[in-house]
């Protein structure tokens, strides 16, 4: 058959070229980016002094970003405003950013899930100054009363998480390259000193990968001190990622299940701007010391101007508590641990589990004019994720347990619902509200929410119910300002995603124990940033550019009641809208799976849907299922995993899939793919050694095959360790049913990142070794350049024409 001259979106797969796969591919990655809405992310709210109304700035323009900004119109009664422009503010050029983002940048992006970008990376504001510290990962600017000064021109670094003391604007910390440096007014204030193995003010591999604490030094709220982090790695395993004949570089350091950790110190660094100096102290005892059971640093911040805090975690994360640090602690010179801990570290809060504890971003410290603490917290202590208030006042006894008098708690939220743990908080301590995220509506929607913390009252969703909040890895605020409104993306799976503005309604002035405000959507927020331009564009001009994604599928979701679980199950299905090209009228079917724990797959979002468009618009039906040991559907559920990766949720998924197959008849039971990445790799490995009479093929990508190889905290914290759990190690690898594979060619694809730090090639290493042995065949796509996820545009498009291959023969 001809090459095609144009290309159709709804072209049969089976006669498409290579260069029709890769358009296809090309068009629907920038399809799919530019349906999730303007580029605009880490929007806030502000209203500034001098100024009648508020502001909204942010961060826009894709690849190469700007600040952006706009005033917030005060919109009449009866008046309407359908959008708020946002407009560039201050960009790239104005950076002088010219080197590209270092590989120390692209790790830290990897680590948040997010894509590396040029021109400004952060902003943040600084309420007592009014000003704006702009970074790029390599150039600081203060922008403030109209003026842009320059900070730390003297550095030449990559720069990350660059932070303004709170206390004094003329401060501003970041780190680099493992170090901790410190500005003042242009000029280099302080830096902590290379120790080999050590690291100060950064948080280590295993805090950013499977805790999602990215940031290692915390200024104190008041006064010009920094607390920060130091970690030694000098007892981790190392580990090489290099690629055959190219020059060796420095292995990196990656704690192997079973091995050991780095560890923790806290250190003080004082300021004195008048004089110049810098006080550095630490603790007489390290963590350990004070307590034995200590693993994991979770959490760290400052309660107020005197107490930092810590949460801190065992090995096996089951037991975690949030401590009190007095600060006059650091450099209590001859202090023993029993005499530190008496007289300036407290336990205000411990919890313990049977499953296992997940770390989570709710917890908030009131202030409080008395000695009292109070402070609201997360715990899935009752099944579900809900929020408590905690008031108790310290005592000074030194025995292990809490050091807490007057313990009076509260629990703030309740139900079959889950508050979303990895999301912030907001708090209006003015009124006695609370802001959260929560599934509260259904399971499948996420929906900001209110609660009041000082008189009894419902949750109240401040959301449209039909509508999902998108949440984002490392989303560190919710971009609520209290007394104005907030700002939220919001989609389903019938609603391409936009960015609304929703004024917050009180009843009255800000009065303690206030009823519970409305929301009110005022206008949707716009920024312009074309993603579908030249280059290229006009390869798209004909057969694609006037598409409606919408149109390309409908979708049923589908509620079961489990019989594997006695639990209900969510899944949902996608069906073309193109008709079938078989003579049976079905679809072939690509089953996505994830199915691992601290994520959920099935929600009513566009993002949920948009990822399969390039499927969906050749005809192939998607069906996606959440089983046990995925999240937000309570620890139990999600703890039914324990000890035990790789059973309950192969059962899981075939229980889902076949629910769909029976619900759905146009569904073709006789071709069916499995495809996922990651823990889903894993997941398309199992499903089809265990089950290739289901599966006509799956395409496993970045795939864990032994857990013996991957990393402690993560592993652990669902297997325990090795040697108390060698048997359930032992079942849930996957090399050992290298035998189970098909004999027929085209029915296994193996994709993988050859620097993947993450999950290590030597994953697919082992298996292609054991299928080899076998005598099993396989297909492999490797990226030399790609790391856990593929990123780079053309790579994406390839791994995508190529997967597009390979269903279309597997299918035949």
């Amino acid at each position: 058959m001809a090459p095609h001259s144009v290309v159709s979106f709804d072209m049969d797969p089976s006669e498409m070229t290579w260069d029709d796969r890769i358009r296809h591919s090309k068009f629907f990655r920038l399809a799919v980016k530019k349906s999730y809405g303007d580029s605009m992310s880490s929007l806030q709210i502000v209203q500034m002094k001098d100024s009648t109304r508020p502001v909204i700035f942010g961060l826009g323009g894709g690849d190469q970003q700007s600040i952006i900004s706009s005033e917030i119109p005060d919109i009449q009664p009866g008046s309407f405003i359908s959008e708020v422009w946002l407009k560039p503010l201050f960009g790239p050029e104005q950076l002088n950013e010219q080197a590209a983002p270092s590989a120390e940048a692209q790790l830290f992006c990897e680590r948040m899930r997010s894509h590396v970008v040029s021109g400004l990376t952060g902003f943040s504001w600084h309420p007592g100054s009014e000003s704006l510290l702009l970074s790029s990962f390599n150039r600081l600017k203060m922008l403030s009363n109209g003026q842009c000064n320059p900070i730390a021109e003297w550095f030449s670094g990559t720069i990350l998480n660059a932070t303004v003391c709170p206390s004094d604007a003329d401060f501003v910390a970041f780190c680099s390259g493992g170090q901790l440096f410190i500005d003042c007014r242009n000029t280099q204030f302080y830096s902590t000193k290379p120790v080999k193995d050590h690291t100060h003010g950064v948080a280590s591999f295993i805090a950013q990968e499977e805790l999602e604490r990215f940031e290692g030094f915390w200024w104190n709220p008041v006064t010009t001190e920094v607390l920060y982090e130091e970690v030694d790695e000098s007892q981790v395993a190392q580990l090489s990622f290099e690629i055959p004949g190219k020059r060796v570089g420095d292995p990196m350091r990656y704690p192997v299940t079973g091995s050991s950790n780095p560890t923790s110190k806290l250190k003080l660094i004082s300021l004195d701007k008048s004089t110049s100096s810098v006080v550095e102290r630490g603790l007489p005892a390290t963590l350990e010391e004070l307590f034995p059971w200590y693993e994991y640093l979770v959490r760290v911040g400052w309660m107020n101007a005197d107490f930092c805090y810590s949460i801190i975690m065992n090995r096996k994360q089951t037991r975690q508590a949030l401590i009190l640090i007095d600060k006059r602690a650091f450099g209590a010179t001859g202090a023993t641990p029993e005499q530190i801990r008496n007289q300036f570290v407290f336990v205000i809060y411990e919890e313990q589990s049977d499953i296992w504890l997940n770390s989570n971003n709710l917890l908030h410290f009131l202030s409080s004019p008395t000695s009292e603490i109070r402070f609201i917290y997360g715990s899935e202590k009752s099944d579900f994720c809900h929020l408590y208030l905690q008031t108790c006042q310290l005592k000074n006894n030194g025995r292990s347990g809490l050091d807490i008098v007057d313990l009076r708690e509260i629990q703030l939220t309740s139900g079959d619902w889950p508050v979303i743990k990895e999301a912030p908080m907001s708090v209006d301590e003015s009124r006695g509200h609370t802001y959260f995220l929560a599934n509260k509506v259904s399971p499948l929607i996420t929906s900001l929410c209110v609660a009041s913390y000082t008189v009894a009252s419902d949750t109240k969703i401040l959301t449209h119910p039909d509508l999902c909040y998108r949440q984002e890895r490392g989303q560190f605020n919710l971009n609520v300002n209290p007394e104005i409104g907030f700002v939220a993306w919001m989609s389903s799976i019938s609603q391409l995603p936009e960015c609304r503005f929703y004024k917050l309604v009180h009843s009255g002035p800000p009065v303690y124990n206030s009823p519970l405000p409305e929301a009110v959507f005022q206008f949707r927020v716009r920024f312009h940033a074309s993603i579908m331009s030249s280059p290229g564009k006009e390869a798209f001009e004909e057969g694609y550019m006037n598409i409606s994604l919408k149109d390309c599928f409908r979708t049923e979701f589908i509620e079961y009641k489990s019989v594997e679980s006695d639990l209900v199950h969510n899944a949902v299905v996608f069906i073309p809208t193109v008709k079938p090209r078989s003579i049976t009228g079905t679809y072939p079917v690509i089953h996505h799976v994830y199915a691992g724990p601290s994520v959920q797959q099935v929600r009513n979002s566009w993002p949920t849907a948009a990822q399969f468009l390039r499927y969906l618009t050749l005809g192939y039906a998607v069906v996606v299922v959440d089983g046990r040991g995925s999240a937000n559907r309570g620890v139990k559920f999600e703890g039914a995993i324990k000890n035990n990766l790789g059973t309950v949720e192969v059962r899981d998924q075939i229980e889902g899939l076949q629910e769909c197959l029976t619900r759905i008849p146009c569904l073709d039971r006789t071709r069916i793919a499995v495809t996922g990445w990651s823990y889903g790799g894993y997941m398309s490995l199992l499903l089809l050694s265990n089950h290739p009479d289901i599966y006509k093929a799956a395409c496993a990508g970045g795939a864990v095959s032994d857990w013996n190889l991957y990393d402690t905290c993560y592993t652990e914290r669902y297997m325990d360790l090795p040697k108390d759990n060698p048997l359930g190690y032992k079942a849930a690898g996957v090399v050992k049913l290298a035998h189970k594979f098909p004999n027929e060619e085209g029915r296994l694809l193996i994709v993988h990142g050859l620097i993947d730090e993450n999950v290590h090639f030597h994953h697919t290493e082992q298996l292609i070794n054991a299928l080899i042995a076998a005598g099993k065949p396989f297909e492999q796509l490797i990226f030399p350049s790609e790391r856990h996820g593929v990123r780079q545009g053309s790579a994406i498009e390839f791994f995508h024409a190529s997967q597009l291959s390979f269903f279309a023969k597997a299918f035949k």
